[in-house]
C-alpha cells in the first residue's frame, strides 16, 4: 500500500484486514493531510499458484479501503477474484473510490 511517495504497509501472514486496519488506526503516516490518498496494490504474490490460492477482493474489501481513508485500489487483471462485483462497484462508487484492473 502507498501514498505520496511512501509505503504505507505490506501484506503479511495477517491478511488485507490487518493491512488495512492498520493503515486506518495509522493515517498520521501520511506527510500531507491534505495531499494524495494511499492506494491499495492487490495481486499475486510472486510464485503463488493462483489454481489453488487466488487473491480477492470483496464489499467488505471495499468498506476497509474506505475506513482506512484510501483514494481506491488496483488489482490485477485476471489476478485477483471480485466477490460480489455488482456490490463492490456500488460500494465504491459510494465511496468515491477508484478501481483500476491492470495486465501484468
Amino acid at each position: 500500500m502507498v501514498g505520496q511517495g511512501l509505503c504505507l504497509g505490506i501484506e503479511t501472514v495477517q491478511g488485507t484486514d490487518a493491512l488495512l486496519r492498520f493503515v486506518a488506526e495509522n493515517d498520521a503516516a501520511l506527510p500531507d493531510p491534505e495531499g494524495a490518498r494511499g492506494v491499495l496494490v492487490k495481486l499475486p504474490k510472486r510464485g503463488q499458484d493462483t489454481r489453488l490460492d487466488m487473491p480477492a477482493i470483496g464489499p467488505e474489501t471495499i468498506r476497509r479501503v474506505a475506513d482506512a481513508g484510501l483514494g481506491g485500489l488496483v488489482i490485477e487483471a485476471g489476478g485477483v477474484m471480485v466477490l460480489g462485483r455488482e456490490e463492490v462497484i456500488a460500494l465504491a462508487d459510494a465511496a468515491g473510490l477508484f478501481i483500476l484492473s491492470e495486465a501484468p
